[in-house]
């Protein structure tokens, strides 16, 4: 799934236009939905750069969790 929206105030300066991908990851049985401004690029090909992003995040959340600094 692919929409566009918009988000801030009415006037050009606050406005901002992000693009919202959805998509399913089968290992994790997951879906995800993500907002980006990359509107040039396919769906499937942003959901690829961004899915070892999500599992970089997820890894650096156990970390913390395991080895909190003080």
């Amino acid at each position: 799934m692919d929409e566009i929206h918009r988000t801030g105030k009415r006037r050009a300066a606050g406005m901002l236009t992000l693009r919202k991908v959805q998509f399913y990851d089968r290992v994790l049985k997951r879906r995800f939905e993500l907002l980006t401004n990359l509107f040039e690029m396919r769906a499937d090909l942003i959901a690829a750069i961004y899915k070892p992003r999500l599992q970089i995040e997820l890894l650096l959340k156990q970390l913390k969790q395991n080895f909190p600094i003080p």
